[in-house]
């Protein structure tokens, strides 16, 4: 004869009875939709939530862009150079840092604004405008500077595509209701300011390649950094206008 099995305690439930160590979380199948108290529940949690995950990861991405300019101009010794090339190194790395300052106050102000419920469209804008600010930073003086240009207005581009989804989530909360009230209606004053830059930047782009001169090349870059600052100065209005 064998050795007798030990005696094993289990907790039978009654038929017809809800097992209580199987969540609400586990029964619910991922294709069955809540209900309207939890979707009003997780909607107001994640405008809640949205501004400080948005910062966060808006401050590790341009934190690692920094870092990759920063090693770009320091390590490599793109700024020894020398001659045009030094000279161009340092244009495009004010323009690349002048970038990240935008790009910070751009989404630090956007939250300050309104509040809204986030979509994928929020969530992966802030990573498609750092691979942009990375490859920028890693091909300063590299050649093809007019390219460079055009793909500094991608990134302009990204962001009203992002502002555009920001407010059209907004507009749905009564909470944005006054300040959506006061936002002026023409078009050129609420699209103006970003589509203005890209058109200046893919303009510069377009005369870089065809001029193929350095003379043309260093004034369309300082052009380029009066348009970066311009748009500080834009984001400033926005922010005191918002808080004051």
């Amino acid at each position: 004869m064998g050795h007798p099995r030990p005696f094993e305690f289990r907790t039978v439930s009654p038929p017809g009875t809800q097992d209580r160590t199987v969540t609400v979380g586990m029964q619910t199948l991922p294709t069955r939709r809540a209900s309207p108290t939890t979707r009003r529940v997780f909607r107001e949690r994640a405008k809640e939530r949205w501004p400080t995950v948005l910062l966060t990861l808006v401050s590790i991405i341009q934190a690692l862009a920094l870092e990759t300019l920063w090693a770009e101009l320091a390590e490599e010794g793109e700024l020894a150079a020398g001659g045009f090339d030094g000279i161009m190194a340092a244009l495009q790395g004010t323009a690349v840092l002048l970038s990240i300052v935008v790009v910070w106050i751009f989404f630090a102000q956007l939250v300050m604004r309104f509040v809204w419920v986030p979509g994928l469209r929020d969530t992966m804008a802030p990573f498609a405008i750092g691979l942009i600010e990375f490859v920028l930073a890693e091909f300063i003086s590299a050649g093809q500077y007019g390219l460079w240009i055009a793909l500094l207005s991608l990134a302009f581009l990204v962001a009203h595509v992002s502002l555009l989804s920001a407010f059209s989530r907004a507009a749905q909360e009564p909470e944005n209701a006054d300040y959506f009230a006061r936002m002026p209606e023409a078009p050129w004053r609420r699209h103006g300011p970003s589509i203005g830059a890209m058109a200046v930047m893919l303009l510069l782009a377009g005369v870089v390649e065809l001029a193929a001169n350095e003379l043309v090349t260093g004034i369309a870059y300082g052009l380029v950094l009066l348009v970066l600052l311009a748009q500080i100065w834009i984001q400033r209005i926005y922010w005191y206008r918002a808080i004051s």
